[in-house]
C-alpha cells in the first residue's frame, strides 16, 4: 500500500525506517529532481554521521550566484524574474562548490555542466563517465536501494493517475534491472507536464508519494512568455554593427569596397527584425537588407 505525506521531514523518516542507516539513492537529471526531499534527506544524513548517502544523478540544476555587490545588482532581478523566488536550490550543490560535502556523503554526476566544476576536488573525484545508454545499468549494478523523483499527477477514475514526466526512461529500467526493487517515492508537483501513455504509472508504482503546498514551488526557469525570433536576432546584429564600429581604420579601409553597404543592410535588418514573430516572417524581413 502506498504511505502519502505532505511534510518532507515525516517522508525522511519513514524511507530511514524502510531503508535504513546505508542509502544508495538515485533521482534523475534535470528537472525530474524532488529538491526540497533531497535537501531534507542531504540534512538529515549531514547532521548524523551514523548514516551514510551515496547519491547517483547528473545534471543538478542550480541558479547563477552573483559573487560581488556589482554581479548582484546587474543579475539579482533578473534571477529573481527567470527562476521565481521561492526554487529550492539543491543543497548539496552549495556544499560541493565550498568544498565541505561530508565524508558520510559521496555524490556522482555523470553529466556537468561545461566548465562549472574546475577546481573543485569533491565534484571532480566523484564524477562519472558514464554513456546515457549504460546509466540504468550502471545505477541497478550500485546496489541502488531508494529511487526520487518529481512526478506529475491527475485524476483517476478509482484512484490518482501519476506520471514520470520529462524523465520516464531511466527509472523503468532502472528498477527492471534492479535484482532488488529500490524504494521508489515520487513528489508531485502541480506544474510539472503531465506526459500519457508509456510514462504514465498507477499509484502503486510507488511506495511512497509526498505532495501539497511544500512540493508547489517555481519550476527551474521554464519560459514565462513567447519570445520572438526578432529579439534574437536583433541583439546578434546589433552586436554585428557595434563590432563593425569599433574597426581600426586598417580594417576599415580594407573592407572600404562593401563595408558601408554592409552597415546599412545591417541597420535596415535591425529596424525589421524586432517586429518578426515566426521564422518565416525573420528570413523574408532581415535577408533582403543583407544580400
Amino acid at each position: 500500500m502506498t504511505a502519502h505525506f505532505d511534510d518532507f521531514e515525516a517522508c525522511v523518516d519513514w524511507i530511514l525506517q524502510r531503508v535504513g542507516s546505508h542509502i544508495v539513492m538515485a533521482t534523475p537529471l534535470g528537472l525530474g529532481k524532488p529538491n526540497g526531499l533531497l535537501n531534507a534527506l542531504y540534512r538529515r544524513v549531514k547532521a548524523d554521521s551514523g548514516l551514510h548517502l551515496k547519491v547517483y544523478t547528473a545534471l543538478s540544476l542550480a541558479r547563477p550566484a552573483p559573487a560581488s555587490d556589482l554581479e548582484q545588482r546587474f543579475l539579482g532581478p533578473f534571477v529573481e524574474r527567470h527562476f521565481g523566488t521561492d526554487y529550492p536550490d539543491l543543497e548539496w550543490v552549495a556544499d560541493l562548490r565550498a568544498n565541505t560535502v561530508p565524508a558520510n556523503v559521496q555524490i556522482h554526476e555523470f553529466y556537468l555542466q561545461s566548465g562549472a566544476w574546475m577546481r573543485k576536488p569533491a565534484m571532480q573525484r566523484g564524477y562519472a563517465s558514464i554513456n546515457y545508454t549504460h546509466v540504468s545499468q550502471v545505477v541497478s549494478e550500485a546496489g541502488v536501494n531508494l529511487l526520487l523523483q518529481l512526478v506529475a499527477e491527475r485524476p483517476g477514475e478509482h484512484a490518482p493517475r501519476y506520471s514520470l514526466s520529462c524523465n520516464p526512461d531511466v527509472t523503468f529500467d532502472a528498477i527492471e534491472l534492479s535484482k532488488k526493487r529500490p524504494l521508489v517515492v515520487g513528489v508531485v508537483h502541480p506544474d510539472l507536464p503531465f506526459m500519457p501513455h508509456d510514462a504514465e504509472v498507477g499509484e502503486g508504482f510507488f511506495d511512497g508519494v509526498v505532495s501539497g503546498e511544500s512540493c508547489a514551488h517555481q519550476l527551474f526557469a521554464l519560459p514565462r512568455e513567447p519570445v520572438p525570433f526578432g529579439v534574437t536576432i536583433a541583439f546578434a546584429l546589433l552586436a554585428g554593427w557595434f563590432l563593425h564600429r569599433a574597426l581600426d581604420g586598417a580594417i576599415a579601409r580594407l573592407l572600404a569596397p562593401f563595408g558601408g553597404r554592409l552597415v546599412d543592410g545591417s541597420q535596415e535588418a535591425l529596424e525589421k527584425a524586432v517586429g518578426a514573430t515566426t521564422l518565416a516572417e525573420l528570413g523574408e524581413l532581415v535577408l533582403p537588407p543583407l544580400r
